[in-house]
């Protein structure tokens, strides 16, 4: 949690809301955006977030933390809260990998927000003519590992959950492929390449170490873009 809800923190007072792709403005107080965040929920009560305001005080503490790294000048450790990702409507009644889909699926508000941040950084995904194109590479890839199961048979349950909540999340904001049901698992960067394909190149090279760089196919988009 924040030591001061009061000192201006690097990069100001910043909330991304996954579920609608929506930013706080920029150069408002820390009570403003909370206001801002609360005002936007409840102009769109069908993702069913919270609106209390001590909830979303929380769950913006926890977003600069997460985007801060926890740094210790602005930051002290506390048990993580509930952050709501809502899941698409097909999957809300679903199980997978004998995991309920409940009404809502709830993690941790911190990975919640890691997770985002890793694979998107502050924000945006890329131009859907750019997904597009990628995707349409990973389809024809012999790393696109189509043999393997679902993410539930290929991840440990924690990881599954993060990664469905980002399917999720790239489902409310209606990022989709052509190529999606071909997308399955890289091989050399065991990545879900239906999200891979949106996120930023500069994240994605950040975040891939050497070894795995060099088991990309030669015609992986991410060696030539």
């Amino acid at each position: 949690m924040l030591k001061s809800r009061t000192m201006w923190p690097p990069g100001g007072w910043q909330f991304l809301e996954p579920a609608t792709g929506w930013n706080a403005p920029e150069g408002l107080t820390y009570d403003q955006v909370v206001r801002r965040i609360i005002a936007h929920r409840r102009a769109n009560r069908q993702y069913r977030l919270a609106t209390d305001y001590d909830v979303v005080a929380q769950q913006l503490d926890d977003y600069t933390c997460a985007r801060l790294k926890n740094d210790p000048s602005w930051c002290v450790d506390s048990p993580p809260t509930s952050f709501t990702v809502p899941l698409p409507r097909r999957s809300r009644r679903a199980e997978v990998g004998g995991v309920a889909g409940g009404a809502r699926f709830v993690a941790s508000t911190s990975a919640g927000i890691k997770l985002w941040m890793d694979w998107f950084g502050e924000g945006k995904p890329v131009e859907k003519s750019i997904a597009e194109r990628r995707a349409t590479i990973c389809a024809e890839c012999p790393e696109n590992d189509r043999r393997r199961g679902n993410i539930f048979e290929m991840f440990t349950v924690a990881a599954a959950k993060e990664i469905m909540a980002i399917f999720s999340a790239l489902n409310d904001l209606n990022l989709h492929t052509s190529k999606d049901n071909m997308l399955k698992v890289c091989q050399a960067c065991d990545c879900p390449l239906k999200a891979k394909v949106w996120a930023p190149l500069q994240i994605i090279k950040k975040h891939l170490p050497e070894e795995r760089f060099e088991r990309l196919h030669s015609a992986c988009w991410i060696r030539h873009e």
